[in-house]
This record gives structure tokens, sequence and C-alpha cells, in this order.
């Protein structure tokens, strides 16, 4: 839809020549669109892990959700579920409730 090319154009025009992936651009149309076009709630998915995730800029979310962790993105998160574990607690933030 045209709003949404709009939007992702825009976004490429405001990237300064830095080499971002899909699901960053993505997530910075998201945001965008949800700035432009404000939702009541917005449920935001992590995209890989939670710590250097593309998603966790928000500064005071409502709430976190850490779904159950297991073994997967080894080659991203660490080799072990404690590794794994510490990567998606990156999107705890102070004050913030987490499910």
């Amino acid at each position: 839809d045209q709003v949404f090319a709009e939007a992702i154009a825009r976004v490429a025009a405001a990237n300064d020549g830095q080499k971002i992936t899909v699901f960053e651009i993505l997530t910075a149309v998201t945001f965008l669109l949800f700035a432009e076009h404000p939702a009541e709630a917005a449920i935001i998915e992590v995209g890989l892990g939670g710590r250097f995730d593309a998603t966790n800029v928000i500064a005071r979310p409502a709430v976190s959700v850490i779904m159950p962790v297991s073994m997967d993105h080894e080659a991203y998160l660490g080799d072990r579920v404690e590794l794994i574990a510490a990567e998606k607690a990156g999107i705890i933030k102070p004050g913030c409730p987490v499910v």
C-alpha cells in the first residue's frame, strides 16, 4: 500500500549509508507509522534475542514478556540456555513488569 511504500522510502532516505537488515528497516517503518498513526496498544515482537535487537529501543514499555527459553539461534545468542536467557532478558527495563 502507498503509506507503507512511502514509509519505507522515508526510512531509506534517513539512513546515512549504514548497512542495515530488512528486519531493522521494517522495525523503523513500524515505529514511524505508529508515531504517525498512534494505537492504544502495540505488541512488538523481538526479532532475535533481545539485548541488541532493533526493537529494544522502547524506553518505557508497559510490559515485557519473555517466552520459554530454549536452545535457539545459538550462533547469535550463545550455546547454553543460560546465555540465551541472558540475551532475551536484555529487553527488561527498570520499573517495567516482566511476564
